[in-house]
C-alpha cells in the first residue's frame, strides 16, 4: 500500500535575527579573543543569513525572558527554565501552524498525531493542547518521536506510511516542531560555538495518506534507517544542568562524506533533499556524490533563510521542493544525527488530476 504526503506546512517564530547581528553579539558575550577570532570564522562561513527564534531576548528594547544581558556578560539560565519556555512558546508556534492547516482542511479528519521534536520535554505536551484547540477526535492515536536529532522527520514519515499502509482510511498528520535557539550557550568550546551558530528554530507539518489529493504529492517509496560504523563520538549530546550540551565534531561532514560516497548511486535521483545541518556538510555530500552544481540549491536556501532547525528543516526542504517540482521527479532524502545516524528515504513527485 502506498503513502503519501498531501500537503505540507511549514510557520516561524516572530523574532527573526541576521547571522551578522548573531555574531555581534557572541563577540560582545565572549571573554577570550581566540574563541571571538574562531566565532567569526564560523559564522562567516556558516551559509546562513537569517534565522528565527521563540526568545525576543536579543532585541533591542524587548524583555529578556530567558537570557539576561548584564554588562557584557550573558546569564546562563538553568534547564529547568529553558524547558519552562519550550513548554510555552511550543504551544504558540503549534497553534500557528494549526490555523494554516486547518484553514482548508477538517480537522476532525485526522485519525492519528505523529509529534517529532529533541529540544523540549512536557507532559501534557503541545501535541495535547494542538488536539484540543483544534477540537481534534478525542480517540486520536498520538505518538512523540523524541530526542532523536535532525534526521528524526524521516522517522516520523516511515511511521506515518506503516500507519497508511496498516490502515488506509488513515490520515495521518505529523508536526515536527524544534526551539533549538533555546539551548544557547557559551561553553569555552568549538562544540558550543558551532552549534550557536547554526541552529535555530522552526516547525513543519506534512499530512500523509493511502491516497494521493490535489495537484501534487510526494509519495513515500522506501526509507532505511542506518547507523553508521564511524562517528559516534563526533554527533551526540546530553542534558546538562545549562540546557543541552552538544558535541559536533568538524569531521562529521568528512565522515558523512566517505561514507556517502560507498552508500549512494547518484544515478536515478532528480532531488536531492539534503539536510542542511551545515554549509560544510551540503560541500562534502555535493563532493562525494559529484552532484551537479545546482543539486542542492534549494538546501542552501532554506540553511540560508532560516539555519538548522533539527528535524523541521527536512520538511522545509521538502516544501519548497513540491512547490517547484513538475511531476514524476524522483527525489532521495537524507537526514542526519547522533550516532552517527543516516535516515534515507526515497520518494516520487506525483502528480494528481
Amino acid at each position: 500500500m502506498s503513502a503519501y504526503i498531501t500537503r505540507l506546512e511549514t510557520a516561524l517564530p516572530d523574532n527573526r535575527y541576521s547571522q551578522d547581528y548573531a555574531l555581534q553579539k557572541m563577540e560582545a558575550w565572549l571573554q577570550d579573543p581566540v574563541q571571538r577570532r574562531k566565532a567569526r570564522a564560523i559564522y562567516r562561513r556558516s551559509g546562513i543569513v537569517f534565522r528565527h527564534s521563540a526568545l525576543p531576548d536579543f532585541i533591542p528594547g524587548e524583555p529578556a525572558i530567558l537570557f539576561q544581558e548584564p554588562g557584557e556578560s550573558l546569564s546562563r539560565p538553568g534547564t529547568a527554565a529553558r524547558n519552562q519556555v519550550y513548554a510555552e512558546a511550543s504551544r504558540k508556534l503549534m497553534f500557528a501552524l494549526g490555523e494554516q492547516l486547518f484553514a482548508v482542511m477538517d480537522a476532525g479528519s485526522i485519525t492519528h498525531l505523529i509529534f517529532v521534536t529533541c529540544t523540549g520535554f512536557s507532559n501534557p505536551g503541545p501535541e495535547m493542547a494542538f488536539q484540543q484547540q483544534f477540537g481534534l477526535r478525542p480517540d486520536l492515536n498520538r505518538t512523540t518521536v523524541g530526542f532523536m536529532g535532525c534526521y528524526a522527520a524521516l522517522s516520523g514519515l516511515r511511521l506515518a506510511a506503516s500507519i497508511c499502509g496498516a490502515e488506509p482510511e488513515a490520515k495521518v498528520l505529523l508536526i515536527s516542531l524544534e526551539l533549538c535557539s533555546l539551548h544557547l550557550n557559551l561553553n569555552p568550546n568549538d562544540d558550543s560555538l558551532m552549534a550557536n551558530a547554526i541552529f535555530a528554530d522552526g516547525a513543519a507539518a506534512a499530512v500523509v495518506q493511502s491516497r494521493p489529493l490535489g495537484e501534487k504529492n510526494l509519495e513515500i517509496q522506501h526509507s532505511e534507517c542506518l547507523l553508521l560504523s564511524k562517528g559516534e563520538a563526533d554527533m551526540a549530546w546530553e542534558i546538562g544542568d545549562y540546557g543541552f550540551d552538544i558535541r559536533l565534531s568538524s569531521y562529521v561532514p568528512r565522515i558523512l562524506g566517505e561514507t556517502l560516497k560507498e552508500m549512494l548511486d547518484p544515478d536515478g535521483v532528480d532531488l536531492w533533499a539534503v539536510h542542511p545541518g551545515g554549509r560544510s556538510i551540503l560541500d562534502h555530500v555535493s563532493q562525494a556524490l559529484a552532484l551537479p552544481a545546482d543539486a542542492l540549491d534549494i538546501p542552501r536556501t532554506v540553511l540560508r533563510n532560516y539555519g538548522n532547525m533539527s528535524s523541521a528543516t527536512l520538511l522545509f526542504v521538502f516544501a519548497e521542493m513540491l512547490r517547484q517540482a513538475k511531476g514524476h521527479e524522483r527525489m532521495l532524502a537524507m537526514g542526519f544525527g547522533p550516532g552517527l545516524t543516516l535516515e534515507k528515504m526515497r520518494l516520487r513527485v506525483a502528480a494528481h488530476g
